[in-house]
């Protein structure tokens, strides 16, 4: 069965997703998704941006997610270190498929 997941992000990494095509997505911990679910994008105050395919969700240290995401990470290289901080390992979820939800 497929479900859905949400997650918050900042307006600005929302647009990254949506314009830049990003597809890597941090967090600090797994969650409870596999791939094939979708992963439903909403900014902090509460719109809802679109949806995508999740591929995988791997847990890795910082160096291999540099070096395996790097620019397709929502999120700048700076912000980066700071949102990695001293954590060994983190959670990537990559998706595909990125569907923008038109505004009503």
């Amino acid at each position: 069965m497929v479900k859905g997941v949400k997650h918050p992000v900042l307006a600005e990494y929302a647009k990254r997703i949506h314009d830049e095509e990003k597809n890597g997505f941090l967090r600090v911990l797994p969650g409870r998704f596999s791939p094939g679910d979708k992963f439903v994008i909403y900014e902090s105050y509460g719109q809802y941006r679109g949806w995508a395919d999740i591929v995988s969700i791997q847990k890795m240290p910082k160096g291999k997610m540099i070096s395996e995401y790097g620019l397709r990470l929502m999120i700048t290289e700076d912000e980066f270190m700071d949102y990695f901080g001293g954590r060994k390992e983190m959670t990537i979820i990559e998706f595909k498929n990125f569907e923008k939800f038109s505004p009503c």
